[in-house]
């Protein structure tokens, strides 16, 4: 290897190493080779996070903190900052929603597992080129000839049809960090 091609391959991994890929990546094998039981235990969103972030979601991780809480106090905390948001009227004519995110803050299991699901990259990655290819399947499907009410009720059909497959596909990808939640759902709108 001659002297040029040995220093373009230096300044390649240097730029490598300044991108904010080559973050996420150091910072991935990082994870991966620590001895600290604590750095394992937050994953890969925990590795990009300042230390007070860190405690906090390791905090998720172990147990629900909000869990120890009064669930009234919990409630009229989501209560609050749901009134502040623009979707205050939505809010004030669905209560049934409100409880059901009482529920899910309230609840021992179900917000870490929730939290769990995201922090896991692999998964992640599989999920998402799943929902790519939905998509695309999607997209094929969605275009069709015939007059313009035969052209949207297809669409509009295919669209509904992608959500759905990709809310299925991310329930069989993580189900076991979504099934609390869905337990609560299922528990507040259809018993």
């Amino acid at each position: 290897m001659g002297l040029s091609q040995q220093g373009d391959e230096e300044v390649i991994d240097e730029l490598e190493n300044q991108s904010a890929f080559g973050e996420l990546a150091e910072k991935a094998n990082e994870i991966e080779k620590s001895e600290d039981p604590g750095a394992a235990s937050v994953g890969f969103f925990g590795s990009m996070m300042d230390d007070m972030k860190k405690d906090l979601l390791a905090k998720f991780m172990d147990g629900n903190p909000i869990a120890k809480m009064e669930r009234t106090q919990v409630r009229s905390m989501i209560h609050e900052r749901l009134m502040q948001s623009k979707w205050k009227s939505f809010f004030d004519k669905n209560p049934k929603i409100i409880e059901f995110m009482t529920d899910v803050a309230h609840d021992e299991k179900a917000l870490p597992s929730l939290v769990q699901a995201f922090n896991q990259p692999d998964k992640l990655k599989k999920y998402g080129f799943a929902v790519l290819v939905i998509v695309i399947i999607g997209f094929f499907l969605g275009s069709s000839k015939g007059n313009i009410f035969a052209r949207i009720f297809r669409r509009l059909i295919v669209n509904v049809g992608v959500a759905m497959c990709s809310l299925a596909t991310f329930y069989f990808f993580f189900q076991e960090e979504v099934s609390p939640t869905v337990d609560l759902f299922i528990k507040r709108f259809f018993s």
